[in-house]
């Protein structure tokens, strides 16, 4: 899994988490200076208290699925249907774990009569394994929505415990993930998503189950999620609200360098928010314009008696995009934006 071709590295790594984690080290040299060990991916923590999907091991081990998977995804949801994907983890002991929300931002698929569960794809994999009776009929999903507080707070801790069996908690790593509403393409040209909506339930259920893994897992280290991250249109694996631009994955990398030095949590803390606040304004100062221009563009484009027009009052606009202005006007998409009180020199 490493690009590393040295054995000088700062330290290892094992990854639970989706593509943000992932991509904090491969979108550097050598991993940033790190070694990935064993990384998991496609994976529902809270489905890892019932039982094995029933799955047909030795059709599916010499299937070619590739017009469906690749050889990484199909590891991965194999250990996620045997309920396998901590004992892989568990293979390699090092320095690090680390951990994303990302993993809670899809439902729970239900499978057969026994009702079993997986992590839902998008994608038609499970479909397709389905179809070939691999694994059981699709029969419906969970809504993480849906789920009691009581209950996902049961399946939780028993996420929690098995981490915990692995790794003392100074040595787990939170990483906060949340889709981006914005995107931009390869000039810096930016525009809101269009399914808006969906991307921020998706937000809904990563932020539910991170403030439940935050107080399960007091004393780890946290990398939070600045409020203007920008998504990739020209990321290597294509648009995606969780394929950011390279200023998060910079700024990502800084603050675990800062966490692999082991300082005084103070001192930490404080270094982190200074990283955290200047990605926010790097961001701001980067794409904010760029947004207002997109929407006054959009309302010239559009033939309609009606438009939508935001007035606002910054009060600092510096202030008001490290408070989320950009998410907020890609949620609202107003046809026409003015803003007064920037409190900006020329």
């Amino acid at each position: 899994m490493s690009r590393n071709t040295s054995d000088i590295y700062k330290a290892s790594i094992n990854i639970l988490g989706s593509c943000v984690t992932r991509d904090i080290f491969f979108t550097h040299h050598n991993d940033g200076g790190y070694r990935i060990f064993q990384y998991v991916n496609f994976f529902s923590p809270i489905s890892l208290c019932e039982g094995p999907v029933s799955i047909d091991l030795e059709r599916y081990n010499s299937s070619d699925f590739s017009e469906y998977a690749t050889s990484f995804r199909k590891r991965c949801v194999m250990h996620d249907l045997t309920k396998q994907s901590i004992d892989y983890i568990a293979q390699k002991k090092t320095d690090w774990l680390i951990l994303d929300t990302g993993l809670f931002r899809r439902n729970l698929c239900l499978l057969g009569d026994k009702k079993q569960t997986c992590f839902a794809e998008k994608e038609d994999f499970l479909k397709y394994l389905s179809k070939q009776k691999i694994i059981p009929e699709i029969v419906g999903e969970i809504s993480i929505e849906d789920i009691s507080d009581e209950d996902l707070e049961k399946r939780m801790k028993f996420f929690i415990d098995k981490i915990l069996s692995m790794y003392p908690v100074e040595n787990i790593v939170l990483i906060e993930a949340k889709n981006s509403l914005i995107k931009a393409d390869k000039s810096g040209n930016i525009s809101g998503f269009d399914d808006v909506d969906y991307h921020m339930i998706e937000n809904n259920r990563m932020s539910r189950c991170y403030k439940l893994m935050k107080n399960m897992l007091k004393g780890c280290h946290i990398i939070p999620m600045p409020e203007n991250v920008v998504a990739d249109a020209g990321h290597r694996l294509g648009l995606s609200p969780l394929h950011y631009t390279m200023g998060y994955y910079d700024y990502a990398l800084s603050v675990f360098d800062c966490i692999q030095k082991k300082l005084p949590i103070e001192k930490e803390q404080s270094h982190i928010q200074k990283l955290f606040d200047k990605c926010n304004m790097d961001y701001a100062g980067k794409y904010f314009s760029a947004l207002a221009d997109s929407y006054i563009n959009l309302s010239k484009q559009k033939n309609q008696s009606e438009l939508k027009i935001i007035t606002y009052n910054t009060n600092g606009l510096r202030a008001a995009v490290g408070k989320g202005l950009p998410e907020w006007l890609a949620q609202e998409q107003p046809d026409v934006l003015c803003i007064q009180e920037t409190k900006l020199q020329p």
